[in-house]
């Protein structure tokens, strides 16, 4: 009878020991709706994925289309992006192979937000440099960016779009009087 009872105590203390991860695991689990993820210095096409309370979680396969390259072990991928190498947790999602998407792009410097009101995620880098002396444009980001030149008339002027970067209160202008620096939308300015 003592050994029956000592299990017992073992087996309820055991449940109450995994009572908290167990509740957090069925509440995250309960929450996984999918989302779209703009990882917009590369295109506009959004890649799927699935997002958990604030992170999004990519398939392996699918972060591959923007030229990462990913390696697995055990529970942990190698990613080389942005050229960089950072290394994040694995975790099985809907039956995929997924990377929390938020954490890596935070490690390899760059951004997301979640855009209000719906399950899209916005990837972007940050500006850290500009400058703009005589004629010449050097223009360092934590990111790849896509530029789009349009000459406007009336007064002329040359408008330079930086797709995929933000402007942050970081970084650092060194421009010629008369070039203008603006953030106009979310993921690109001119």
């Amino acid at each position: 009878m003592r050994v029956t009872l000592d299990a017992t105590l073992r087996m309820r203390r055991f449940s109450i020991v995994m009572l908290p991860w167990m509740v957090l695991t069925a509440a995250a689990h309960g929450q996984t709706r999918m989302a779209d993820v703009l990882y917009t210095h590369f295109d506009d096409a959004p890649t799927r994925a699935f997002r958990v309370g604030d992170e999004a979680f990519v398939a392996l396969d699918d972060v591959k289309r923007w030229g990462w390259t990913v390696h697995s072990w055990a529970d942990t991928v190698d990613i080389k992006a942005e050229g960089q190498s950072v290394s994040v947790p694995m975790r099985i999602v809907n039956s995929f192979q997924t990377i929390p998407l938020r954490a890596a792009i935070k490690k390899l410097g760059g951004n997301s937000d979640w855009i209000n009101s719906t399950d899209t995620l916005s990837v972007y880098g940050s500006l850290t440099s500009i400058k703009a002396h005589d004629g010449k444009l050097v223009i360092a980001s934590s990111f790849g960016f896509q530029p789009r030149a349009n000459v406007l008339s009336d007064p002329s002027r040359l408008v330079i779009d930086l797709a995929g970067v933000r402007l942050d209160p970081k970084t650092k202008l060194d421009v010629d009087s008369g070039v203008r620096v603006t953030q106009f939308r979310p993921n690109s300015f001119g």
